[in-house]
């Protein structure tokens, strides 16, 4: 009976699990005369369990759309236009995530009839491969410095292991960075059975551990950040340790 049953909970789990797609495209009439200078983009998550949580469809595209005018906002005479909607939704059980990717030409008027229609940054963006990450995607908020304190967005990658990152200057000026994808850092989800905001006690010879209880803070491709905690509080001291050293190392989680 026990094959039986197994079976039996395989495939009502399986069936339990679905996943709906659902894209729009709104296009824009424009004039001849315009060039397509860049693509703005925006990804907007939300989860729901139980039937508690979540956002409905229009409040994520609003979300969606203000956060693809903070990705890429308008310069002097370009307009947003070609709006696409892609919903990804994914069902398992009671959870339910949502997932909206938001993208929009950014278009100009077109000074001198010999102009290409298409710059290059444009181009790149939406003429090229598509690249893959299984920790990073476009729209994240990442790290990028070496000690996690200055952040952007994702805009695109450059290749599978490079990525442009919008990030706003001290004086509110928008400007983008290459970095590689083990140069940065998230601040959520998870990765290799690390969670961030999870705390763990330590067992190692390793002199980077000299307490005994973590919490993790970053989360990258190569390398975790954790911060020890004291006496029910975290302090400001920040440990990187690579994914290797950590094989070797006995973890714990303890529930908060």
């Amino acid at each position: 009976m026990k094959p039986i049953f197994q079976l039996f909970l395989f495939s009502f789990l399986l069936s339990s699990c679905i996943t709906f797609h659902q894209g729009t495209f709104l296009p824009t009439t424009t004039p001849k005369n315009i060039i397509y200078e860049d693509q703005a983009i925006s990804v907007f998550k939300t989860q729901k369990l139980f039937y508690f949580g979540g956002w409905s469809s229009d409040a994520l595209t609003l979300e969606a759309r203000r956060k693809l005018i903070t990705n890429r906002p308008l310069l002097l005479n370009e307009e947003y236009a070609n709006y696409t909607l892609d919903i990804k939704t994914f069902r398992f059980l009671m959870y339910t995530q949502k997932r909206i990717t938001m993208t929009a030409d950014v278009i100009k008027p077109m000074v001198d009839s010999t102009q290409s229609r298409y710059s290059e940054n444009y181009k790149n963006k939406v003429f090229t491969k598509n690249y893959f990450d299984s920790l990073f995607s476009i729209g994240d908020s990442v790290f990028y410095s070496s000690d996690c304190l200055e952040s952007g967005v994702i805009i695109s990658f450059e290749s599978n292991k490079s990525v442009l990152i919008r990030y706003k200057t001290n004086k509110d000026k928008i400007r983008t960075i290459l970095k590689y994808t083990n140069e940065i850092y998230l601040n959520k989800n998870s990765y290799k059975g690390i969670k961030i905001n999870e705390i763990y006690s330590i067992s190692s010879d390793d002199i980077l551990f000299n307490h005994k209880i973590y919490k993790v803070i970053f989360i990258g491709k190569d390398y975790v950040y954790f911060s020890p905690i004291r006496r029910n509080s975290i302090n400001k001291e920040r440990i990187k340790v690579s994914f290797k050293i950590l094989k070797n190392t006995e973890l714990k989680r303890i529930e908060e």
